[in-house]
Parts: structure tokens; sequence; C-alpha cells
């Protein structure tokens, strides 16, 4: 969730948010932003393939949004410092009110998040996955595009100035919510 940006944007859009925060920075800036929404739960730990404790990259030519990332980015630069922090599976998360709609925007680690959640995948109307190119070289576009082609239609947004996109809709459900 970083600092809440988009949080902001999909609470005035959707019944509920769930917005996922491992730096506790960036944890402190969020909680202000959204503290006159009731229809955000916010939770100040990563979310990936596994439960524990995860290293965390905080990158240092982006101090204003105070971005994190758990791999490493091509062409950003890294602080020595790291810091563990808590990371869950979404499948282990017992939601109130489940989600429907997956918007992923993690830093190259949109994989780890997917199959931490392969069991919430078969409820997901929608999904928007943003993915980057790491350090070394590699591309999560095609393992993320391969990953949601059996359970999605999806497509990529590609966008000059960003990351591309893969957006889906669940060729299953037929919920158009």
């Amino acid at each position: 969730a970083r600092i809440g940006e988009i949080t902001l944007v999909l609470s005035n859009i959707v019944k509920h948010v769930h917005a996922f925060e491992p730096n506790p920075e960036s944890y402190r800036i969020l909680q202000s932003f959204i503290k006159k929404r009731n229809n955000v739960t916010t939770y100040d730990f990563g979310v990936g393939d596994k439960n524990g404790l995860e290293w965390l990259n905080q990158i240092e030519d982006d101090p204003i949004s105070l971005a994190v990332s758990f791999k490493k980015i091509q062409g950003k630069n890294y602080s020595s410092a790291k810091n563990k922090v808590k990371m869950i599976k979404i499948d282990d998360m017992d939601f109130n009110l489940k989600p429907t709609v997956l918007v992923i925007d993690c830093e190259g680690f949109e994989l780890e998040v997917l199959k931490g959640a392969k069991e919430t995948l078969k409820n997901i109307t929608k999904v928007a996955v943003e993915t980057h190119v790491l350090s070394d070289n590699t591309s999560t576009l095609d393992s993320v595009s391969s990953y949601l082609n059996d359970t999605f239609d999806i497509s990529v947004k590609h966008d000059p100035d960003d990351n591309p996109w893969i957006v889906g809709k669940n060729k299953i459900l037929k919920n158009d919510n």
C-alpha cells in the first residue's frame, strides 16, 4: 500500500480495501491517510508465498514515497540497511469480507504474492498486477502471466512511463463486481 495513494482511490469505488504495508514508516503515514475511512483495513506486514520473516530492502532513490521491496528492481539504488519484517500468505488470512478483486504492486515480488494466494485466487473476479524487471535482468511479466493464464483472461497494459500491468477477469466466475 505504501503511503496509501491507491488505497484511497480504491476505497472510493469498492466496498472494502485490505491494504498491506511492511515498511513501518510507510505504514504510519498510511494510517494517517485512511483514518476516516471505515472501509479500509490495514496490515503492517508483507504478503508472499510463506509465513515468517523476510528481508525488506529500502530503495534509496525514492525517499519521499518510502518505497521498499523484497526483491531488487533493475535501475534502483538500495540502502545497505535491511529490515526483517513479518510476512504471511494471503491464503492464511481470515478476512471478514472476502476479497473479490486483487491489486498487486509489490516491486518484483508479484509471483510470490500470487503463490501465497492460490486458494484466494479461485474467488477473485478481477486481478491487476504490476510487473517489474529485476536487478538480475529477469522480468516478472512472463512468470506472472503464465501463473494467471489458466484462471484469468489476461491482457497486458503498457504505460511508457511505468511498468507493464497484467489485468484479468476470472474465466470461471461470472460475477461482474
